[in-house]
């Protein structure tokens, strides 16, 4: 696979401006951030991981004088990865007078977390909700509502060019569930994309969330030398467990994966030797060196003890984002530190270089990770 170059530029450092003036929020004088993630449910692994993403962000905007001075607190709610839990946690945040939220994890909770955000007047930036329709109708952006991360309709377009352009797959078979709106947002915009590249379909089969023996679906397309590779969009939980059994079946076409993948539960899913001919694209990548990700890396195996991934990567840009625009606002308010996110051009993140579009979708490239054994052992840039 050829290797492309991407610059990651160094953390900004959003700290060193910190001679704004300006008001606190809240009723008792404290500067306070919100966060709200999926702690709990089928979303906790993400969640967490955000959480500790964001709070490591905060840790050092605070280190480095906070905000004109004064530390910069913070709520944490747990979304628990349920529509409606989301919607309350992001109305008691708002209401508690933070001046901007962070969350939440997964699609369906940040869209209605953005909700929210739009009824009280207060912004909130996702990190990892990639649906289209979380931030924006189509035509315009939705008040109050941002991501860090791309959205569906660019990683469906990516990973069609990838496999077209990059791979040479041009016969490709789909399994996906069907009862996901990220899953099927993601079949409609790779399928039309692959078929304007020259490409076809040429299987879809479909389960639902929650299933766990793919034996029927994978007996279906065993030896079926029509299709070139797979496309299955999904979550790591279902995912691996898909993937581990395909590989059992003797199912060995090479896959083509996204973001949902992104979790160091997927090797003790799928098992390392299943793990081989996959590629899925990710917001953030271990293979590709800069200064800012070595920065990121060595703070966040400092704090933790670990390595970081994807989901972390993403919430500490999307706090620091929210930081920064606190610092250019010049005050905790609300509506103030909205104009500052909305205008967020060329910010240096972690997981690339961020500008927010009319959508309120952040333009930024991506990465499209290659797997052997489990490990990522290469990175392809694809820029928007």
């Amino acid at each position: 696979m050829k290797k492309k170059v991407f610059k990651l530029f160094q953390v900004m450092c959003v700290t060193l401006m910190l001679t704004a003036c300006g008001s606190s929020n809240g009723s008792d004088g404290d500067v306070t951030i919100g966060f709200n993630f999926d702690l709990t449910g089928a979303g906790a692994q993400y969640g967490e991981a955000e959480l500790d993403g964001a709070k490591l962000a905060l840790k050092i905007f605070n280190e480095n004088g906070g905000f004109n001075g004064k530390e910069v607190k913070f709520i944490s709610l747990d979304s628990k990865s349920d529509q409606s839990e989301a919607y309350q946690a992001q109305t008691k945040l708002a209401e508690d007078g933070v001046f901007a939220i962070v969350g939440a994890t997964i699609s369906s909770t940040s869209a209605q977390a953005i909700l929210a955000s739009e009824e009280q007047k207060v912004p909130t930036v996702t990190p990892s909700a990639t649906a289209d329709k979380v931030t924006n109708d189509g035509t315009k952006g939705i008040p109050y509502g941002y991501r860090v991360c791309y959205a569906d309709s660019f990683q469906g377009l990516t990973m069609a060019n990838f496999a077209v352009n990059e791979k040479g797959f041009k016969k490709i078979g789909i399994i996906a569930d069907n009862s996901s709106d990220y899953a099927k947002g993601l079949v409609s915009v790779f399928k039309a994309q692959l078929e304007s590249l020259g490409g076809q379909v040429v299987v879809e089969e479909y389960y639902s969330t929650g299933e766990t023996d793919f034996s029927t679906i994978l007996t279906k397309i065993r030896g079926n030398t029509d299709i070139e590779a797979l496309f299955i969009p999904g979550y790591y939980n279902e995912v691996g467990t898909l993937i581990k059994q395909a590989r059992g079946l003797g199912v060995d076409y090479p896959i083509l994966g996204v973001d949902g993948y992104d979790s160091a539960e997927l090797i003790n899913l799928a098992t390392a030797e299943a793990l081989n001919n996959v590629y899925y694209s990710n917001h953030y990548s271990n293979t590709v060196e800069s200064k800012t990700r070595d920065n990121f890396v060595e703070l966040f195996k400092a704090e933790y003890g670990k390595e970081p991934a994807g989901f972390q990567a993403l919430a500490f840009d999307a706090t620091n984002l929210v930081l920064e625009a606190l610092v250019k606002a010049g005050k905790a308010d609300p509506e103030a530190v909205n104009a500052a996110i909305e205008s967020t051009k060329g910010f240096e993140g972690v997981t690339g270089t961020i500008s927010i579009d009319s959508l309120h979708n952040a333009e930024k490239s991506t990465f499209v990770l290659e797997l052997k054994d489990g490990v990522e052992v290469e990175a392809t840039i694809v820029a928007p």
